[in-house]
């Protein structure tokens, strides 16, 4: 069975995991403990101050920053063992209700290396002075209320690893500001949003790539071919938007790496390509409520790990080929497919 498409494949999941835990056992590792910078404590004291917060409602997080306590201590805060500067800060479902002014003083924890506010009821525009924080590597803002354009300042982020803008209301074009983060950023998820355009013509920029998701957006145009030629690219989530034309995979690399491909519910026309072969590792493939057409080609059988196959709400001819039986089919329409599997 197809898991959600909000998967979070395991990569991202353990780079993250060990990022935390090298920042815990920084700390612990140190010879001398310095208690957090007097500005770094008055920021974070000032940023807290800029939200409307029932600390009631903000769990352990918030309630703790006070000034009787060490702000290294304070939940959601990591310091820099030696300099005592904060470099991450975590807050997740806490009901912020606000925007972030840009003047916050939040951009002034210019040592952040890590800035995750997930589901903390924020909106409005990001400002651009998020730019200040040039030594982000990791950016999770999703699953907010946040609208409009990402700023021109992202192009301040060369250290960026993950960035996850998922479930807001950006608008406007696919930022072209992301190409300046081709040779550090690894995941990217903007999926979720109200983005309308075409995905640049270069894609294959993004070098270091392994995680893209731009789903559940208004994206239109042909198939990004280029996307398919970043060697560690893993996995590629495009459903959801107004892709049309045939599905074409030219200039594969041939250290292809691709696990999960999502195409669902777009305007995909013509064959399923005989070179879908190329992916030996693919092993989650989701073509459904398309356009696509023709016979199943019989160089599907040759992705011996697939084991999740959603082909339904096509115009594919019939007979089914017979491995097609052996796989794990998600979703199977009857109305598209005949239950007659018959071999080639």
């Amino acid at each position: 069975m197809i898991s959600s498409h909000s998967y979070w494949f395991s990569s991202v999941v353990t780079l993250y995991f060990f990022f935390l835990v090298f920042l815990v056992l920084h700390t612990l590792a140190s010879p001398i403990h310095h208690y957090c910078c007097h500005d770094h404590r008055a920021a974070l004291l000032e940023f807290k101050h800029e939200f409307r917060v029932n600390e009631s409602n903000s769990g352990p997080y918030l309630s703790s920053w006070n000034n009787n306590r060490d702000c290294c201590v304070w939940e959601g805060v990591t310091c820099d063992a030696k300099s005592g500067k904060v470099i991450s800060l975590y807050l997740n479902d806490i009901p912020l209700n606000n925007s972030l002014k840009p003047n916050s003083s939040l951009f002034k924890l210019q040592h952040l290396r890590n800035l995750t506010l997930i589901a903390c009821y924020l909106y409005g525009e990001i400002p651009s002075s998020i730019g200040n924080l040039t030594q982000l590597e990791f950016l999770y803002l999703d699953s907010n209320n946040f609208k409009g354009y990402i700023p021109a300042s992202f192009a301040n982020f060369t250290k960026l690893s993950l960035l996850d803008l998922s479930n807001n209301q950006f608008t406007g074009e696919f930022p072209l500001v992301l190409l300046n983060l081709t040779t550090s950023l690894f995941s990217l998820d903007i999926s979720s949003n109200l983005f309308k355009s075409k995905l640049s013509p270069d894609m294959s920029r993004f070098r270091s790539l392994e995680y893209f998701n731009v789903g559940g957006n208004s994206f239109f145009g042909p198939f990004p071919t280029s996307l398919f030629m970043i060697p560690p690219l893993t996995r590629v989530d495009l459903w959801g938007n107004n892709f049309k034309g045939p599905v074409e995979f030219k200039n594969i690399s041939s250290s292809s790496k691709l696990q999960i491909l999502y195409l669902d519910h777009n305007n995909f026309t013509g064959p399923i390509p005989k070179s879908i072969s190329n992916f030996p590792y693919l092993y989650r493939l989701d073509l459904s409520d398309n356009n696509l057409i023709g016979p199943i080609p019989r160089s599907l059988s040759k992705l011996v790990n697939l084991d999740s196959l959603d082909l339904s709400h096509n115009n594919f001819i019939e007979p089914i080929p017979i491995f097609i039986s052996k796989l794990v089919m998600a979703c199977a329409d009857v109305d598209t497919f005949s239950q007659l599997l018959q071999p080639f």
